[in-house]
């Protein structure tokens, strides 16, 4: 039978990549002393998230950390590496990523943004290698960008200070001799386009 593939379902690397970034300032900031985060939002001092929080009661909503994606790329030199497993008779296949996340820490007040920027700053510098084993595998390139005043609302200005992260990432997929083969893949994407 013809090589196939195990799942036609796209892996996510970039958007694990994230998550696991969020879970892990969450479980940071969950025992910090001044932004204690919780998952009721009524106890939480601060809202981590993967976007800004626009609520109408904007006050309310900082201070804060948006995470932000920036571009990925393969890896030189590791595009498409393959490993043969012999006790499963399989082909993984291995590609690494590295890009960066910025850490946008925000608040309506400015010294209460550069503090919060030092804390995620510092959090990555010292837990970078338990990071990585939740699959980040490296961390590097950590900067704290220079503040920014933006508009949140008609009347409100938010102090935006960015903790810029490098990071390299796995995408692995399997090969296996069961499914669908790779001719049919072709004959149903051919028919799709």
């Amino acid at each position: 039978m013809a090589d196939s593939l195990e799942s036609l379902e796209p892996k996510r690397p970039l958007h694990d990549a994230k998550d696991t970034l969020i879970i892990c300032l969450k479980t940071f900031f969950s025992t910090h002393e001044e932004f204690t985060w919780s998952p009721n939002s009524k106890e939480s001092k601060i809202s981590i998230t993967d976007a800004f929080p626009l609520d109408k009661d904007v006050k309310d909503s900082f201070p804060c950390i948006a995470v932000q994606r920036h571009p990925f790329a393969w890896r030189s030199g590791h595009l498409n590496q393959t490993v043969y497993n012999n006790l499963q008779d399989r082909h993984s296949g291995l590609d690494l990523l590295k890009g960066s996340f910025s850490c946008l820490c925000a608040s309506t007040l400015g010294l209460e943004s550069e503090r919060l920027a030092e804390d995620v700053f510092l959090f990555f510098t010292r837990y970078r290698n338990i990071i990585a084993a939740k699959g980040l595998f490296d961390i590097s390139d950590l900067v704290i960008g220079d503040e920014s005043v933006r508009k949140a609302g008609s009347d409100t200005d938010v102090v935006v200070v960015p903790v810029k992260i490098g990071v390299t990432t796995e995408n692995s997929w399997t090969v296996v001799e069961s499914g669908n083969s790779l001719e049919d893949f072709a004959i149903r994407f051919n028919s799709i386009n």
